[in-house]
């Protein structure tokens, strides 16, 4: 009985719904079409013969028509059509898998597949259909396009490269992440009031040139109103907002619509600059595209940090930290470079050399904080009657030389003189007392192609020579033409 019984069992279980193939096959149907990926399948002349309702979520049109066609006729993009027939013919040709990675523009946006074509058998082992599975990877190939685009620009500012060709980077890095976008890097100018477009690779001409300096303010443009509350702004229709008006209608006749801006921070929280998202469409970010924003900021700021700490080491390294005048290590250096220059092209040079006069009272009778007020004020004085190509450096205490490129004796006596004047007629105002202060000054240029150190010699004898003829006084290596002395103005009072 007990042996009748498993027989009658086994028999039940064959003839249970669930062991109908007719069942089972609807079954697997209704996996296919509830499926997250898109699956087809191709006859041999590589036409359509099944393809699930997956597809209607990347194509608005209906299924129907990709049956019973090719790629290339059903209306896909080429993008995808064209590889993924070339594809399909390599399986029917090799009779084996193929992988290929397809990326096109779509109904609701741009997307990316890993489409995989599988070789289909009949009973007697004959390639019979092709089976294509496409699984939508677009966030997986973003994510790793992005790490692969932030692991170049990490390498650039690693190497040192330019600040403005890693601000364009990242640009580039954030626009293929956005295609659709426009963006755009600011960075803070030294006195802190205004920012300057470093990247803007795909910004109109009209309105990059508007950013070429904008000012810091309440209400100046996404960007200067970003750096002013250290915060983000999101305009998504720039007609709505006032935020532009001080900018005139350019951005609109640019046809720029919306505008995204966040300020860029050092770890402690100090500005660097902006880094703002345009689009010519009026729109709102998205979660994703604002965690995009914030952390392409971060890598702006890796870079801007950066180099701000190279800038001020370069400066320490270079400047006199109380004039800002090169010191005497980088003067010496550059002075050699123009003078070998010259000696190149056979051109004129001139050094001066500067004392001031009477320096060590005004120390002893101000105090050393009015002795640093007159040497940052000489030093000013310096820059604005010298010029722009000239090199001027604080050699130690009070002495100071300038290096004059293309410059004749004669030349190099009226730029000398021009200092003289403006010195003696300066007044710096102590607790009501007006202190005057004077210079002297010797000049050399080049004989007989002399090296720095002998050019430097000779103009320090020569200022020597003027303290010893009563200072106030500008003393040349021609005496028959005679030195150019002022009798002294007396370090005064007023």
């Amino acid at each position: 009985m007990k042996r009748q019984r498993n027989v009658n069992h086994r028999a039940d279980a064959q003839q249970s719904p669930a062991c109908d193939p007719f069942i089972g096959e609807a079954s697997f149907r209704a996996i296919i079409e509830n499926s997250s990926d898109i699956i087809a399948r191709f006859d041999l002349r590589l036409r359509c013969i099944y393809i699930n309702r997956r597809l209607m979520r990347y194509d608005s049109a209906d299924r129907s028509r990709f049956l019973g066609r090719t790629l290339a006729g059903s209306g896909l993009p080429a993008a995808l059509s064209k590889p993924l027939q070339q594809a399909m013919e390599r399986v029917r040709t090799l009779g084996c898998e193929q992988q290929v990675e397809l990326a096109a523009q779509l109904t609701g946006g741009r997307y990316v597949f890993e489409t995989r074509l599988f070789p289909e058998l009949d009973e007697w082992q004959q390639l019979s259909s092709i089976l294509c599975i496409a699984r939508e990877i677009t966030e997986a190939s973003q994510a790793r396009r992005l790490l692969t685009e932030e692991n170049a620009v990490l390498e650039m500012i690693a190497d040192s490269r330019p600040v403005n060709q890693i601000m364009h980077s990242i640009c580039q890095m954030i626009e293929s992440q956005l295609p659709d976008c426009m963006s755009a890097i600011m960075t803070l100018d030294r006195g802190g009031h205004t920012l300057s477009l470093a990247a803007g690779p795909s910004l109109p001409a009209a309105y990059a040139e508007q950013l070429a300096q904008l000012p810091i303010g309440p209400e100046v443009a996404a960007c200067g109103t970003a750096a002013f509350w250290k915060r983000s702004i999101i305009v998504n229709d720039l007609s709505q907002s006032a935020l532009w008006d001080s900018l005139g209608p350019q951005a609109s006749l640019s046809g720029l619509r919306a505008c995204w801006s966040t300020p860029i921070f050092t770890a402690d929280h100090q500005l660097l600059g902006t880094l703002a998202i345009y689009y010519d469409t009026p729109r709102s970010p998205t979660p994703a595209e604002l965690r995009l924003i914030y952390r392409c900021s971060h890598i702006a700021a890796i870079s801007l940090q950066r180099n701000l700490h190279e800038s001020q080491l370069y400066l320490l390294a270079t400047q006199d930290g109380l004039t800002q005048l090169f010191n005497r290590r980088h003067f010496i250096e550059s002075a050699e470079r123009h003078l070998s220059q010259a000696k190149r092209y056979q051109r004129p040079v001139a050094v001066m050399m500067m004392d001031l006069d009477h320096f060590k009272t005004i120390n002893d009778h101000y105090g050393h904080a009015v002795g640093d007020r007159v040497l940052g004020l000489f030093s000013s004085l310096c820059r604005r009657c010298l010029r722009v190509t000239d090199v001027i450096g604080r050699l130690g205490g009070e002495e100071f030389a300038a290096f004059l490129p293309d410059t004749t004796l004669i030349e190099a006596r009226q730029i000398a003189e021009r200092l003289r004047q403006q010195v003696a007629q300066t007044e710096l105002t102590h607790e009501s007392l007006v202190i005057h202060f004077q210079v002297s000054i010797g000049i050399a240029v080049m004989q007989a192609n002399e090296n720095l150190d002998v050019m430097l010699g000779h103009a320090d004898k020569l200022l020597y020579q003027a303290k010893s003829l009563g200072r106030n006084r500008i003393c040349t290596p021609e005496p028959d033409a005679g030195s150019i002395q002022q009798g002294e103005l007396p370090l005064g009072l007023a």
